[in-house]
């Protein structure tokens, strides 16, 4: 469930991205453009994944004696 609730979230806020970078972008060569949106995406796709790690870390409960 922690995984499906950080894949929607990421791919809620990278489609925001996309949408908003790519008028920007479109400006600059193509190439260009493109890897800047590969890199911003990648490193929103790294952020996701710390996101999952550190904020959905838990203890396993240890059972009573």
């Amino acid at each position: 469930m922690q995984w499906v609730s950080v894949s929607v979230g990421f791919a809620w806020s990278a489609l925001f991205l996309v949408r908003n970078l790519y008028p920007v972008l479109s400006r600059a060569d193509a190439q260009t453009s493109r890897l800047l949106l590969v890199g911003i995406i990648a490193a929103h796709a790294g952020l996701a994944i710390a996101v999952k790690f550190v904020f959905f870390r838990f203890k396993a409960l240890e059972p009573e004696p």
